[in-house]
């Protein structure tokens, strides 16, 4: 697998990672409710989803970790602009720094590329 492509699958987990935290408290609840094995296997592999997404965001430097939030976990309206400003950087430097955050990010889960 290429850099691109370790990419793009490092972006749909960072897409993914709140999404994951919900329907972990689902299950969770559901599990309280029932004894149900499929439920049981799930939750596991979303459990160690999360955690490895949770593991590699923490391992990146705090800015990083603050731009690929704002992109990718908790997007909102706008923000790039506030991103520009609460960092003091224009709008290409945002970008480029959401990039080599995100080439970080890949790296950590699926180890550098040649």
């Amino acid at each position: 697998m290429n850099n691109k492509d370790n990419k793009k699958l490092a972006q749909n987990e960072l897409l993914k990672y709140k999404l994951r935290l919900a329907a972990l408290e689902v299950m969770r609840l559901r599990l309280q409710k029932l004894e149900d094995e499929e439920v049981q296997r799930q939750y596991e592999e979303t459990a160690a989803a999360a955690e490895l997404t949770r593991i590699a965001l923490e391992s990146l430097p705090a800015r990083e970790q603050q731009v690929l939030d704002r992109f990718y976990i908790n997007r909102e309206s706008g923000h790039v602009d506030r991103l520009c400003e609460e960092l003091g950087y224009e709008t290409s430097n945002v970008y480029r720094m959401k990039n080599r955050a995100l080439g970080h990010f890949a790296e950590v889960l699926f180890g550098p590329q040649p």
